[in-house]
C-alpha cells in the first residue's frame, strides 16, 4: 500500500513540473496580426507575443516571436509560398510543410529528426486540429465555432517536445484557420 501511496505522489509531482500551453488568443478582437499564447512552466504562467512584421504592408509570410526564453522569427521558405514555413528561434530550425501539395489541411512539422502530423479533424473545417498520429496528444480548437479569435489548446506532450515545436504546431493552425485582410 506504501509503495501505491509513493508511485501516485511521484507521479503528481512530474505532472506539475511539465510545461504546456493552454490557450491562445488575439490582442485585439478586430485583428488577426497580433496573438498572446498562454502557456505554463511548472505553475508558473508564461505569456509568448506572436505578431506580424509587416502589417500595414498586409504581408501576412513574415511573424515575429518572443516572450519567455523564446525569439525568434517565422517566414515563409519561399517568397509568395505559403506551402512551407521555417520557425527560427536561438539555435533552433523548425520547418513546417504541407504533407501534400496544395492540401492545406494535413501539415507536417519538422525539428531535426522530429517529426509530427498536424491535421483537421474533419476536412475543410480550420475550428479544430489534432496530432492524429502521434504518441503524444496535441489539440487545438476555437473556443466559439468559426470564431478564430479566441483558441483552447490540451497539450500532453511530453517535455522532451520543444516548445519552439509545439509552437510551430499553433502558428500553422493559427495562419491557416485566420482571415488575411
Amino acid at each position: 500500500m506504501k509503495i501505491h501511496v509513493i508511485l501516485y505522489l511521484l507521479f503528481c509531482s512530474s505532472l506539475s513540473s511539465q510545461s504546456y500551453f493552454s490557450e491562445v488568443h488575439t490582442v485585439w478582437d478586430d485583428r488577426f496580426d497580433e496573438w498572446e499564447i498562454i502557456g505554463f512552466e511548472e505553475d508558473d504562467e508564461f505569456v509568448i507575443q506572436l505578431n506580424l512584421i509587416w502589417p500595414l504592408q498586409n504581408n501576412w509570410n513574415e511573424w515575429r516571436i518572443q516572450g519567455g526564453d523564446i525569439e525568434g522569427s517565422i517566414k515563409t521558405k519561399w517568397r509568395g509560398d505559403p506551402s512551407q514555413w521555417e520557425i527560427r528561434a536561438g539555435n533552433e530550425l523548425v520547418i513546417i510543410v504541407q504533407q501534400y501539395r496544395g492540401d492545406v489541411n494535413r501539415w507536417e512539422v519538422r525539428n531535426g529528426d522530429q517529426r509530427y502530423l498536424l491535421s483537421t479533424v474533419w476536412n475543410n473545417d480550420a475550428n479544430n486540429w489534432h496530432t492524429p498520429r502521434n504518441k503524444t496528444a496535441w489539440s487545438m480548437k476555437t473556443e466559439f465555432r468559426d470564431d478564430p479569435r479566441d483558441w483552447i489548446i490540451e497539450d500532453y506532450m511530453i517535455d522532451s517536445v520543444p516548445k519552439i515545436t509545439r509552437l510551430a504546431l499553433i502558428f500553422i493552425a493559427l495562419w491557416q484557420s485566420i482571415p488575411k485582410t
